[in-house]
């Protein structure tokens, strides 16, 4: 049977791990400000070429060298790392999405569950498109709600335009659950009713996502790659319809 750590040779371990990483010259976090106890997402396998974001907390960081997150339970159980792979992990700050790849130096089990991570090189920055919105049909469940007669109009990063069967009042709260078209579950995310509307008959609620739910940062990411493809392929049109403009005129003459 294992012996618990005491807390001088968790410091022991943490001296050990910064000894083995020189400070870094560039500190991709110079710019953002890290602050204890803020929620980081760690993308998590759970199960066949299924990716999920797993929700983690910043216990502490060292600039340059490395931070410290609790780590993930499934059941229970910690979620288990590949040490050889690296590990995406994000966070929300400003309504943009910080994303950075980092490798594991040191886990730690019962009862701490900590995750030693080495800082990263290199930080991404994606700004969140709260105001765009896509078409779609998307069946949910709810409480007391009516699956075959309620589905979601249109998604946004932020919330939703809703169809349901029977009134809410505003800033009514509301629980959903569905797939993102990318076949991502989403399971009972927490809703604020912001607006309703009747509109041809139907019962429209337009409704603001819990940005702190396990899953939230799972639409941000769905609803950044579809923006981000419909930004490419209208860069493609423009281009094409450019080159067409160019083209010389070509005059046939019969006879």
């Amino acid at each position: 049977m294992s012996r618990i750590k005491t807390g001088v040779e968790i410091s022991q371990l943490l001296e050990i791990s910064r000894n083995r990483n020189r400070p870094k010259k560039d500190d991709p976090f110079e710019s953002v400000p890290l602050e204890h106890g803020m929620t980081m997402y760690i993308d998590t396998r759970v199960g066949f070429n299924k990716v999920k974001p797993m929700q983690s907390m910043l216990l502490g960081y060292q600039h340059g060298q490395y931070l410290i997150l609790s780590t993930p339970r499934i059941d229970g159980m910690p979620i288990k790392y590949n040490e050889t792979n690296l590990v995406n992990v994000y966070f929300i700050h400003n309504r943009t999405v910080f994303s950075f790849k980092s490798k594991v130096m040191r886990f730690l089990g019962p009862p701490f569950y900590l995750t030693i991570f080495q800082s990263p090189d290199a930080l991404e920055e994606t700004p969140l498109r709260s105001s765009s919105r896509i078409q779609v049909g998307i069946p949910f469940d709810r409480a007391n709600g009516d699956p075959e007669r309620e589905f979601i109009i249109n998604l946004s990063a932020t919330g939703a335009l809703l169809k349901l069967s029977s009134k809410m009042p505003i800033n009514s709260d509301i629980s959903l659950s569905f797939f993102l078209p990318n076949g991502v579950a989403v399971n009972d995310i927490d809703c604020t009713v912001k607006r309703v509307d009747m509109s041809g008959g139907r019962m429209l609620a337009g409704v603001e996502f819990d940005d702190q739910h396990d899953d939230y940062p799972a639409i941000q990411r769905y609803m950044n790659f579809v923006m981000g493809a419909m930004e490419i392929k209208d860069k493609g049109f423009e281009e094409a319809t450019a080159r067409n403009k160019k083209k010389p005129e070509v005059v046939r003459k019969f006879g």
